[in-house]
């Protein structure tokens, strides 16, 4: 599949064939007849030769309305308009579907009532040319149970159950990922058997964070739909951030605790009671921070590794313990925590002094190493010209 790949197009508008390029240096010409031709896919290798590993090219923005390109907006013109409304959700391996669409005419049935399904068998052969084998056509005429076995899956009416109640407006590359780790796990679908309605935030939390399934606070609100896929990953940084705060400070049972919190507010105080406790750990009544903090320092020393990123206007590197738990306490925030990843050279944090006071963790798992978030007092957002400036200093070392 070529789904990370950039195309420069091109409508014929004699023949009516699509010819797309790819846009990297080595090339890579394609030529995809008219739907009245068959819609097949040509590779240029001397000669136009059949290609079965179809370029996934989005041909269809998913409301209809937005163009996602003129030469395809010609080129799918002639598209039968069932089948435009049938493969436009499907933003990923699109011209498969589409493909599948134009032969198999039954198809259309089993796209419009288990379009999950349908779409978990269309990306299993993108890089095959099923159409020309017979098993493939009796696919779309066979009960789901009896497709899910095709495809090596539980042919169980759980995972049947399981597809029917997934509801995405959109069918994107990474919702094919999690849906394939889920369609793999007896777990991961025990976890999901009770949600009336499977949103791509259910799918994420299921396999980014499967402890969450099992917090009260959260799956309260997944059982009525009412979590946001882009509120996902600070929910999870809330509940990390807590738990590591308990166990900072010596907090027996922690998980279990923190799964009992019937709401984010309640376990938001939760998080806000602890960061007291450690930040100010030379109180008698918790001595056990304290004790932590002397264990960072004698396993890896006062000072953290050297920055990824050397300081400047502004924007100062935090390089040892002590400064870190003092940037805490100044911002009342639990970047303290942190400590360990950051002796691991996973993280580093930085303080922001102007245009507002803020603290900067930057992640140095990915490559290049990349912004992890930016938060004022409070974990407070910044303004603008903040993440601006931040962006802009930290590119130029990139």
């Amino acid at each position: 599949m070529f789904g990370e790949n950039r195309y420069i197009f091109h409508f014929d508008e004699q023949t009516e064939n699509l010819y797309c390029t790819r846009d990297t240096l080595d090339g890579g010409e394609f030529k995809i007849t008219p739907w009245d031709a068959g819609l097949d896919i040509f590779h240029w290798c001397g000669e136009w030769l059949p290609c079965f590993e179809a370029p996934q090219l989005t041909l269809i923005a998913s409301d209809k309305r937005n163009l996602v390109n003129y030469g395809m907006a010609c080129f799918t013109a002639s598209f039968p308009e069932t089948c435009l409304d049938v493969a436009a959700p499907f933003q990923f391996a699109q011209l498969t579907v589409l493909r599948i669409l134009r032969r198999f005419p039954e198809a259309i049935d089993l796209a419009s009532h288990a379009p999950v399904l349908f779409w978990v068998l269309a990306c299993s052969q993108c890089n095959s040319n099923i159409f020309d084998q017979p098993e493939w056509r009796r696919q779309f005429n066979s009960k789901q149970r009896q497709i899910l076995d095709f495809l090596g899956y539980p042919a169980s009416k759980s995972m049947v159950r399981f597809l029917k109640k997934v509801r995405l407006q959109e069918y994107q590359a990474t919702d094919i990922e999690l849906i394939h780790r889920i369609l793999q796990s007896r777990v991961l679908l025990k976890m999901m058997r009770h949600f009336p309605v499977i949103s791509r935030a259910h799918l994420k939390i299921a396999v980014k964070y499967p402890a969450l399934m099992q917090c009260a606070f959260l799956r309260n609100r997944l059982l009525k739909n009412d979590v946001e896929e882009h509120s996902v990953d600070p929910i999870a940084d809330l509940f990390m951030d807590t738990l590591r705060l308990a166990r900072v400070a010596g907090k027996k049972n922690a998980y279990a605790a923190i799964k009992q919190k019937k709401t984010l507010t309640s376990l938001l105080e939760m998080h806000d009671s602890l960061l007291g406790n450690v930040m100010y750990a030379d109180r008698a009544w918790d001595r056990t921070a304290k004790y932590r903090i002397a264990l960072l320092e004698e396993r890896y020393g006062p000072y953290f590794p050297y920055p990824p990123v050397p300081g400047g206007d502004g924007i100062e590197p935090v390089t040892t313990l002590a400064a870190l738990k003092k940037e805490g306490e100044i911002m009342c925030h639990c970047v303290f925590t942190h400590a360990g990843a950051i002796y691991r050279g996973k993280r580093y944090v930085y303080r922001v002094l102007k245009p507002e006071r803020a603290t900067l963790e930057v992640d140095l798992t990915t490559s290049p190493p990349s912004i992890l978030q930016i938060s004022l007092a409070h974990n407070a957002q910044p303004g603008e010209d903040t993440l601006k400036r931040v962006r802009a200093w930290f590119s130029s070392f990139l």
